[in-house]
């Protein structure tokens, strides 16, 4: 695309200027640095960012001089682990899929990669194991279990490092070690890299029209993001359930920033009544800490706390706020709807949800409520 001077993307946005005035770029960090999965992978997890520079054996030695490096790169395995995931199939998985004594196993060359297991799989060679959905799901979950991963060209952290057998096997003060050379990874190393991806690939679809650019800057955002944006002009997007800044429980939209946009949930999110009824605990610190109320907080989020929320919202000093149409009609008695879960748009852990949310109501028969006010 730079080779052609990104001229689909500049078509494409100067066609959408005739309708829009705005627009957000999803996953803005992929102008930044994209997430790579090896072929012999199934899951993300055994993904990297790219570009990518890679740990060498010399750095990892300095960061861990008594660790055991191929150790780190292998799933950590033996029968306590097989019988944590397997019940009483464990010693069948074990003939099966494993080999080596009993507090060392490793998959068997059948096995050598996710894909493999997956290809095993769709052949029913576990299908006598038990459930094969379980079977294949905790294997390739095993695959993947090495808080390392050796690349041609060096090494690079697993991300969720924390959850790995071997992780947690590590004494402390190589725990320790092992978190500060992850988070350095995939926070500080590449920042170079990365802006200069961003700072080539940006301007041609910004500067292409007119349009007011808004980027979706969530998740694990590296330090230089925010700077690049705020120099193009590209409001960052704050939701409230989602703080950016580490410790916090929720972004007070009163605190934004002008250049960006607020809002109290993504699509990729519970709605307020359903987030209200799944997370308890948050909607009672919610009650009382945010909305400053005293005792208990209701069981549901009724029209009243939905319209405190979105009000909220709609005061904030951000240049602009977008609220759900659910969570606009949840401010509105009649226009609630009785089965809440129908309002969700996605829910990501899912991969098999479908976004069905559809609006029934004659919008023209519901009471106006007036937020010029605000």
């Amino acid at each position: 695309m730079a080779a052609e001077d990104h001229r689909w993307w500049r078509d494409r946005f100067t066609a959408m200027s005739h309708y829009c005035d705005a627009y957000r770029i999803d996953h803005i960090l992929g102008f930044f640095r994209i997430w790579e999965i090896p072929e012999h992978a199934v899951d993300g997890l055994l993904g990297w960012f790219r570009p990518c520079l890679p740990l060498s054996e010399e750095e990892l030695h300095a960061a861990l001089p008594k660790a055991d490096i191929e150790w780190l790169t292998r799933p950590m395995i033996d029968v306590t682990v097989l019988e944590r995931r397997f019940g009483p199939l464990h010693d069948s998985i074990r003939e099966r899929c494993f080999t080596g004594p009993a507090g060392d196993l490793r998959f068997v060359d059948e096995f050598a990669d996710q894909r493999a297991i997956a290809a095993a799989s769709q052949a029913g060679t576990f299908d006598h194991l038990g459930d094969r959905a379980h079977v294949t799901r905790h294997l390739l979950d095993l695959r993947a279990d090495a808080p390392l991963m050796a690349r041609d060209d060096g090494f690079a952290p697993r991300i969720s490092w924390h959850a790995t057998e071997a992780y947690q096997r590590l004494p402390g003060h190589e725990k320790e070690a092992f978190d500060h050379l992850a988070n350095d990874f995939f926070y500080q190393r590449h920042n170079r890299q990365w802006q200069a991806n961003g700072m080539q690939s940006l301007p041609p679809v910004v500067d292409a029209t007119a349009m007011l650019p808004c980027g979706e800057d969530l998740g694990m955002v590296p330090d230089m993001v925010p700077t690049v944006m705020r120099e193009m002009g590209i409001l960052s997007l704050e939701i409230e359930r989602m703080p950016k800044m580490m410790g916090a429980w929720r972004a007070d939209p009163a605190a934004a920033p002008y250049l960006s946009v607020v809002s109290p949930a993504t699509h990729d999110m519970a709605p307020i009544r359903l987030w209200w009824e799944e997370e308890r605990a948050a909607a009672d610190r919610y009650w009382s800490e945010a909305m400053g109320r005293e005792g208990d907080a209701p069981m549901e989020a009724t029209s009243e706390v939905c319209e405190a929320i979105v009000d909220g919202h709609l005061r904030s000093p951000a240049m602009l706020t977008v609220v759900q149409l659910q969570d606009l009609l949840a401010t509105v008695d009649e226009a609630r709807r009785d089965d809440i879960l129908t309002e969700r748009i996605n829910q990501p852990a899912d991969r098999h949800h479908r976004w069905r949310y559809r609006c029934h109501l004659d919008v023209g028969d519901l009471p106006v409520r007036d937020w010029s006010r605000r």
